[in-house]
């Protein structure tokens, strides 16, 4: 499981020790239809979000994202989520807002919602948080193993901020 919420959280540890996202992590080709990607603590293997396009090139409003893995263990491999990683940490539950904007959410965290919407004649993932509006970029889990489902620490979020157009970096500990 990729998110925990807070009250299942098994071992409370202090944070001062745990480390987030470090620059020797690969980054994914920026492709088009690229939309983010959730790195973790765990390996360098990397969770893809891109956008679903029908054979007309159009978006699909049912499933509006392909999630995949880039396998970096095994020379970048690009490998389907399982069943199990689908209904219960990577996948996503969507609603259709208009014509090209969906709201969705994780499916191990709904509490938390993001937005896909079309901006300049590209697709981007966004979401609100502080205040402020943030398109997304990528996501960075921090989670201990216990068997099936890991216990998150914390999460970082790197996008940028579409008012003033900085970079940001904000932390979600759980």
């Amino acid at each position: 499981m990729f998110f925990q919420r807070p009250y299942l959280n098994r071992n409370k540890r202090k944070f001062q020790k745990l480390h987030g996202l470090t620059p020797d992590y690969p980054k994914p080709e920026n492709t088009t239809d690229l939309l983010f990607y959730i790195q973790r603590n765990h390996n360098w293997n990397t969770v893809i979000y891109k956008l679903n396009r029908t054979a007309t090139g159009e978006i699909n409003a049912e499933v509006p994202m392909h999630i995949q893995w880039i396998m970096y263990n095994k020379a970048g491999e690009i490998e389907e989520l399982t069943f199990l990683q689908n209904k219960l940490a990577y996948g996503c539950e969507y609603k259709k807002l208009s014509h090209n904007s969906f709201e969705f959410h994780f499916v191990s965290f709904p509490e938390m919602k993001f937005y896909l919407a079309e901006k300049e004649g590209a697709f981007s993932t966004f979401y609100k948080r502080e205040g402020k509006l943030i398109q997304l970029s990528n996501v960075y889990v921090h989670a201990d193993e216990f068997g099936l489902f890991p216990d998150v620490k914390f999460m970082e979020f790197y996008g940028t901020d579409v008012k003033t157009g900085k970079s940001i970096q904000q932390t979600l500990r759980l």
